[in-house]
């Protein structure tokens, strides 16, 4: 399968006036990162598209309910999606950085993301 090559900020890759392309594990790589980068709800296209950030907001955060969000976003994209790694941590500037490694029947993706 083939779609849209994204830049780091979501935005379409066009170069020398072309679209660029992308397959294989890349587009797995970033149709995770789109989906873990929406809030539910909040693509009108699709507004079950997504996890809920509001459980992984506020002050004390459950962090199965967080794993649970992860993988829950995760298999809106490939429904075999196993976490292999979950990883957690609140930064100096508050934001909650989550790391992880999961796999499916297409291939393995690794995140680290803030919230």
């Amino acid at each position: 399968m083939k779609g849209f090559a994204l830049d780091e900020t979501g935005d379409v890759k066009i170069e020398h006036g072309r679209i660029q392309m992308t397959g294989g594990n890349e587009l797995l790589r970033q149709t995770c990162q789109s989906v873990l980068g929406t809030n539910k709800g909040e693509w009108a296209l699709n507004p079950d598209e997504g996890i809920d950030f509001h459980a992984l907001r506020g002050k004390q955060v459950d962090y199965e309910a967080i794993r649970g969000e992860l993988l829950e976003g995760l298999r809106q994209v490939d429904e075999s999606f196993l976490l292999d790694s979950f990883e957690h941590e609140l930064t100096a500037d508050r934001k909650l950085r989550i790391r992880f490694s999961a796999t499916c029947s297409s291939g393995t993706v690794t995140g680290d993301t803030r919230y």
